[in-house]
């Protein structure tokens, strides 16, 4: 991703580190199924789009955002236990059985 940022301008790499930054930090990540920015800050970052329409503001109770934010957090742990258990699935198969005999 950096390397496309910084094509024109390899020798500037270092001034689009941010930008790349933001963009993997904003993206959905495959085994999490969330983006790393709404797992650390709860909820999903501003873009340009989103900073030039005042999104509107509605008062939630601190019990409502809690348990929000520990449903996203458990269903963030689901989904990376079935990636996980999806990932040992495929080596496991393709593992042999060794029978190992005393010598």
């Amino acid at each position: 991703m950096l390397r496309c940022l910084a094509h024109e301008h390899p020798k500037q790499w270092d001034d689009f580190l941010g930008q790349a930054e933001f963009a993997y930090n904003s993206m959905a990540n495959r085994s999490m199924g969330k983006c790393p920015f709404s797992i650390v800050y709860t909820k999903v970052p501003n873009h340009v789009v989103d900073v030039t329409v005042l999104p509107q503001c509605r008062s939630r109770t601190a019990t409502e955002t809690s348990e929000s934010y520990v449903r996203m957090l458990e269903d963030v742990r689901m989904k990376l236990q079935q990636a996980n258990d999806t990932y040992k699935q495929l080596v496991d198969s393709h593992q042999q059985q060794q029978q190992l005999s005393p010598a």
